[in-house]
């Protein structure tokens, strides 16, 4: 070997990497400028209350998360596309770290439903009927739009958004998905029980009559397609799809139910139910479950799918705390309003895989936005 050891990395060596390992060290310095400090957390906590002898169980604790969150995640990174991984995660981090005033909520709840409105435009009116990606973003869409009205201070912004809710609904009928049905029902049924105490009993039954009047102009061919799931001898005019396509379903529930009881620790691994499918069915086609329950359940084992469900129940328990506890009233109402999208979301997930859904881990980030921000207001009224 050599005499002496010269530095392991030199200036030469630095100028001969490409162009695209300076991208994402660029790429990385700009995501970290995000992050804090972790002193910032003990400040946080002193402030908070928490004595200074145990200042460094603040440490403790968050490397603790970081320990049980890493895992899991480098699994996954190793088993399915990193980009998915990649997304989600910078999408939590966005609407964490971005979502921090009013305005700031009225220009994401702007995008969420741009971006849902020119999805269906793009791919045209009759190209969205039977659509479910399309779909499961409408009903998603109607409860964002009505938080941006809540959170726009200027009027014509405020109207804009409550306009774009009917036209949003308008385009959920034009799709005739049925899991969507579904997720509305969900969200409404959600949207009763939020308001029960709120509510007089003259307005709740006044918005059951304008429900039900709702349900009198669905047109006949939504409610021929679940007229078919009790009698298969329909003949309107998707009668013959509908049939066949709740066939097809609870066959490919019963594989990935198949699966999750062969592998139920770990699966048989994010994104190969398709893969898989062939082998516990034959002559299948590669699908996905048209479950976020039943794939999630097939490919990560029933350990994924209870990470998965407290992910979302803790969003929706933390969304009532701040619904019942935030300072400002328009907190309180956007808190509302997300737990209706992800009640939409988790109740239309029943028939749609779609876990990987980008936009629920957005509107999951948000959520601790505004746990922040209504925690920061609290903290300013009892300052005052």
């Amino acid at each position: 070997g050599p005499d002496h050891a010269g530095p392991p990395v030199r200036i030469a060596d630095l100028k001969r990497l490409p162009p695209a390992f300076w991208r994402i060290v660029a790429l990385g310095v700009v995501f970290t400028l995000a992050r804090f400090s972790e002193a910032f957390l003990i400040l946080r906590a002193s402030d908070q209350g928490l004595p200074l002898m145990w200042a460094p169980l603040v440490l403790v604790v968050m490397n603790v998360v970081y320990a049980f969150a890493a895992y899991p995640a480098g699994v996954l990174s190793d088993r399915i596309d990193r980009t998915t991984i990649l997304s989600i995660g910078l999408a939590l981090l966005i609407a964490a770290d971005v979502v921090t005033t009013r305005r700031d909520a009225v220009i994401l709840a702007a995008a969420i439903v741009a971006t849902t409105l020119g999805r269906a435009a793009v791919q045209g009116f009759e190209g969205i009927h039977l659509e479910s990606y399309v779909a499961t973003l409408l009903v998603i869409g109607a409860p964002v739009a009505a938080l941006g009205a809540f959170a726009a201070t200027r009027r014509p912004v405020a109207w804009t958004f409550v306009a774009s809710v009917p036209v949003l609904l308008g385009l959920l009928l034009a799709t005739r998905n049925r899991a969507a049905a579904v997720a509305a029902v969900a969200a409404l049924a959600m949207l009763a029980w939020q308001a029960r105490r709120t509510l007089g009993r003259r307005t709740l039954a006044a918005i059951a009559v304008v429900l039900l009047v709702g349900a009198m102009v669905v047109p006949s061919s939504y409610v021929d397609r679940f007229r078919a799931l009790w009698n298969p001898a329909s003949t309107h005019a998707t009668a013959g799809l509908d049939v066949s396509t709740a066939g097809e379903r609870l066959d490919l529930w019963s594989a990935g139910r198949d699966m999750a009881v062969q592998q139920p620790v770990f699966g048989v691994g994010p994104g190969n139910y398709p893969m898989f499918l062939p082998i516990y069915r034959a002559g299948a086609d590669p699908l996905a479950a048209h479950s976020n329950y039943i794939q999630m359940a097939a490919e990560t084992g029933f350990v994924g799918v209870v990470l998965y469900l407290a992910l979302f129940t803790g969003t929706l328990v933390a969304l009532g705390c701040i619904a019942r506890s935030a300072a400002t009233d328009w907190q309180r109402r956007a808190a509302s309003m997300l737990q209706l999208a992800f009640v939409a979301y988790l109740a239309g997930g029943i028939f749609n895989s779609r876990h990987d859904f980008v936009l629920a881990y957005i509107l999951a980030g948000w959520t601790v936005a505004l746990q922040r921000s209504a925690t920061s207001h609290a903290s300013t009224a009892v300052a005052a």
